[in-house]
């Protein structure tokens, strides 16, 4: 495969349809900013955007073409995809399982519709559209979190006490202010970007820090405290090499803005939150008392091995898990058991690599956990190896350790703006990994 030519293609198709590569770009970025909106606006913009992509094929098709053959990252997620259609066959719930395969519309289809109009230079407009829908999604929180009735009207419903999810499950919310939080502080450090536009990524840093404290989402918070100093120190590797002692002063201004919530986060609601959780894991794993959130995943996850254990080949299908975890539980001691009576077995096992691991058995397993290994080998190599500015590829290996965790603690892979983040950072990935070759050839 030549590189060059690849991105030749993709220069080509830019020159001969400039207009419509602006339009592609605008609603590409149309997507990302009504990701943190809702579920109905997410869905009109990725048809728009599936429909327009496809619209334009006449020019790009040679592109899209040579990312299916020179992106190993593509294979593994075509891969994935096929054998996750494949395991409805052997599904005792199909219909559920149709409905899961519908969200592989958010999967590799991502990475081709928005590959066309990829460039380092338009990572920060796509950064700065998720930045502002989060911005509002942190708006509708706030609000929410001072019991404002309009804000509560509009916002996810089943809002559980001292949490404001705005306007999506709180997971979901978490995970975009994650993401958006990442990218951020990798504009802030960029030398690219002028004062006007630091000045934005400052007020999209902040509202993606309340918006990650509001949804009270602690595996999401947790990604964050992990993923973001790994964002800010590859930040200050590529892009200030040298730093001087106003650019330090400003790093530590950065830092403060980022830790002080948090700081303050501890004593109030969140140290409750976190006491929860001990208190939670201990009565499940010492005393065998299943019946909180905690230990709710707990038992999730023990009858998701069992499952397993009896279908490690295939998986037990896609769409199967309800009614197989079910099945589990009774046949189990724990239906009898008194601390385990009212706990509700759910539609995933609350985590992606055990959806992977129990729906489509070894296989879909192995695929999952090459693709993150794939993708992390890739996205470090493009931060350790880029000898430019580049605020991606400072972003890259943070928010690839920040979205593993998040997805091992939640099927994000069931989400529409979970596996649309990831798939931005894929593309981005595999983009920023084809230009180094090209550089370096």
């Amino acid at each position: 495969m030549d590189n060059h030519t690849l991105k030749q293609l993709l220069d080509t198709a830019r020159r001969r349809d400039s207009i419509g590569d602006r339009v592609h770009l605008a609603f590409a970025c149309l997507y990302l900013f009504v990701l943190p909106i809702g579920p109905a606006p997410e869905a009109i913009a990725f048809t728009v955007l599936a429909i327009y992509s496809t619209s334009r094929i006449w020019v790009t098709y040679r592109s899209v073409g040579r990312l299916f053959i020179s992106s190993p990252l593509m294979w593994v997620l075509f891969a994935t995809s096929i054998w996750t259609i494949v395991t409805l066959f052997w599904s005792v719930n199909r219909n559920q399982g149709i409905d899961e395969i519908y969200n592989l519309r958010t999967h590799w289809p991502i990475i081709v519709f928005i590959w066309p109009i990829l460039t380092k230079s338009r990572f920060k407009w796509l950064s700065y559209a998720l930045g502002f829908g989060v911005l509002i999604a942190a708006a509708v929180q706030a609000g929410q979190y001072f019991n404002f009735e309009w804000c509560k009207k509009i916002g996810f419903h089943g809002i559980v006490e001292g949490r404001s999810p705005g306007l999506l499950h709180p997971s979901l919310t978490a995970i975009l202010a994650l993401t958006a939080g990442g990218t951020a502080i990798a504009n802030l450090i960029s030398r690219q970007n002028g004062i006007r536009l630091k000045m934005t990524h400052l007020v999209f840093l902040f509202a993606s820090i309340i918006s990650l404290l509001l949804t009270g989402s602690r595996g999401a918070t947790f990604a964050a405290i992990v993923a973001w100093p790994i964002v800010l120190f590859t930040s200050l590797r590529i892009g200030s090499p040298h730093t001087s002692v106003k650019r330090r002063l400003g790093l530590a201004a950065i830092t403060i803005v980022v830790l002080v919530p948090i700081t303050w986060s501890i004593g109030s609601n969140w140290s409750a939150r976190f006491r929860q959780l001990v208190d939670e894991t201990h009565a499940a794993l010492t005393l065998g008392d299943y019946r909180s959130d905690v230990g709710a995943r707990i038992m999730q996850a023990k009858i998701s091995t069992q499952l397993f254990r009896k279908h490690p080949i295939l998986g037990i299908g896609v769409g199967s898990y309800f009614d197989e975890a079910n099945r589990a539980f009774r046949s189990s001691d724990s239906e009898s058991n008194q601390n385990t009576q009212k706990i509700p077995v759910r539609n995933h096992p609350h985590s992606t690599l055990l959806y992977a691991a129990v729906m489509t058995g070894l296989p879909g397993g192995i695929l999952y956990l090459a693709f993150w290994f794939m993708l992390a080998i890739s996205g470090f190599r493009s931060a350790l190896h880029s000898a430019v500015v580049d605020p991606f590829a400072a972003t890259a290996p943070g928010l690839i350790v920040g979205l593993f965790i998040a997805f091992a603690v939640d099927c994000q892979n069931l989400s529409a703006p979970g596996m649309a983040v990831l798939m931005l950072v894929t593309a981005f990935v595999i983009f920023s990994n084809l230009t180094r070759k090209q550089e370096s050839a």
